[in-house]
Order: structure tokens, then C-alpha cells, then sequence
């Protein structure tokens, strides 16, 4: 009777504790908190017209939001541009072929400055699976518009080109900037940079966010989105189209950066 009642103790004790200790070590697995407090990335961005390259600066609030500023550098082209191509320069070095845009004023770049939020729709990610989320930032930004220069050929008092030299367009040069017959090719992306002007704006943008390993060491994203560009007066891009102070364009954008 006694050794039935020794193992029916012990039997009660195994079947009490065993749970108690697969419970616990359970829980030590378990996150008890945010384990990362910022994070930072670069990003790299595709849209519709043009590209951007940026810094994001996090702080992470709960493992479902993050609050993010960002600072990027943004290309803005008009959407009626095209390369034309001269196959045969005589007057320039090496006679190469070289690529322009026709009826190009200007290049148009925005700096922006915004703050936003990303939130994620699941709970933790596991590791190696995807977060899937949205993303949404507004903020200033500051348009640069730089001269577009071209190489056009210059002529002697008969008629035949002696020589090029690199012009942007004004309202004297109009008949040579767009006479093809007068345009060698394009100049370069250094010139310009002497006679910059700048306008206002702002700027806002929402996408579709995908991490994976949302909350690894490691940043690895992939955004989709649309994202709005307002300025204060019309950019000058093309000379015979009508410009517009607005920009709407869809994006794709990757990120890569750590978080600790």
C-alpha cells in the first residue's frame, strides 16, 4: 500500500510539472518586447518617370508600426521625353554617335523631406517569411531645375558647319535648338550647374511594403506604390508642350539597411 501511494505521488508530480516546464520553455522563446529600437536603410527607387535614391530613419513602436523619416533625391522627367540619336557628328571628337532629348529645356529634381508610417497587417514574421504591410509618408519638398544643354553646330558665312558649342535654349536660339540639322547631340550632364533655379513643393506617397524578416538585424524590403509631386509654379521641361506644376507616378522602390 505504501509503494502504491509513493508512486501515485510521484506519478502526480511528473504529470503536474512536465506541462509547467514545456509551458516555460515555451515562453522563453516568446518575444517580451521590441527587440529592435531603430532601423535605417537606403533605398533605391524605380518610377514611371525617372528614379530616386534615399536614406530612411526609423523608430520602431510596437512590432506592428514604425514611425520613418526619409531624405531622397528624386529625377522627375516629363513623360513626353524620348532619346533621339545623331549617327554621324563630322565636327565632333571621334565623329561618335551621340543621344539627346528633342525639344528639352530643362532637367527637373526634387529634394524631398518626409515623415511617415509603416504598419504591418500580420503579426511577428517568422524568420525567412514575409511581412506584408503598407507604407505612406507626406512632407516638403524642394524643385531644382538645371539648364539642358546641347551641342549645335555653329556656321561659317557660307553655310557649312565650322565648329560646335554647347547652348541651352532661349527665345535668340530657337531656330537652331530645334532644327534637328543643327544638333550634334547632347553636351553633357555637366553643364548647367552655374545657372540653377529652384521652386517649392511637396510631396506624398503610399505603398503596398513587403519585408522579409521584418524584424531580423537585417533590412530587406520591396515597395509599391503611387506617389504625387505638387510645386508652386509650372517646371519648364519641354518647350513645345504644355508643362504642368504636378507629378503622378507609380514606383517600385528596394531597400536595404540593419536595425538594432
Amino acid at each position: 500500500m505504501k509503494k502504491t501511494s509513493i508512486f501515485i505521488i510521484f506519478s502526480f508530480l511528473f504529470v503536474a510539472v512536465l506541462p509547467a516546464q514545456t509551458l516555460k520553455e515555451s515562453l522563453k522563446k516568446q518575444p517580451k518586447g521590441i527587440i529592435y529600437n531603430t532601423e535605417m536603410s537606403g533605398l533605391l527607387r524605380l518610377h514611371t518617370n525617372g528614379y530616386a535614391i534615399g536614406i530612411n530613419y526609423g523608430t520602431l513602436k510596437t512590432y506592428y508600426k514604425t514611425n520613418i523619416w526619409q531624405f531622397e533625391i528624386v529625377h522627375l522627367k516629363d513623360s513626353r521625353e524620348y532619346l533621339d540619336r545623331v549617327e554621324f557628328a563630322p565636327m565632333r571628337p571621334g565623329n561618335s554617335a551621340s543621344s539627346f532629348v528633342y525639344g528639352k529645356q530643362n532637367s527637373f529634381f526634387g529634394i524631398h523631406a518626409g515623415y511617415g508610417q509603416k504598419y504591418y497587417f500580420s503579426g511577428k514574421a517568422k524568420k525567412q517569411g514575409v511581412a506584408v504591410g503598407m507604407s505612406y509618408a507626406v512632407g516638403p519638398s524642394l524643385g531644382i531645375i538645371k539648364p539642358y544643354y546641347l551641342e549645335l553646330y555653329s556656321f561659317d558665312n557660307n553655310g557649312l558647319p565650322k565648329g560646335t558649342i554647347a547652348q541651352s535654349y532661349t527665345e535668340e536660339n530657337a531656330s537652331l535648338f530645334l532644327n534637328r540639322g543643327s544638333i550634334a547631340g547632347g553636351a553633357g550632364f555637366g553643364y548647367g550647374f552655374d545657372d540653377l533655379s529652384i521652386t517649392p513643393g511637396g510631396h506624398a506617397k503610399v505603398a503596398l511594403h513587403l519585408d522579409w524578416g521584418a524584424f531580423e538585424e537585417i533590412i530587406r524590403a520591396l515597395e509599391v506604390g503611387i506617389m504625387i509631386d505638387v510645386y508652386a509654379k509650372k517646371v519648364p521641361i519641354m518647350i513645345e508642350a504644355e508643362n504642368r506644376p504636378y507629378f503622378i507616378n507609380l514606383y517600385f522602390s528596394a531597400e536595404l539597411g540593419k536595425r538594432k
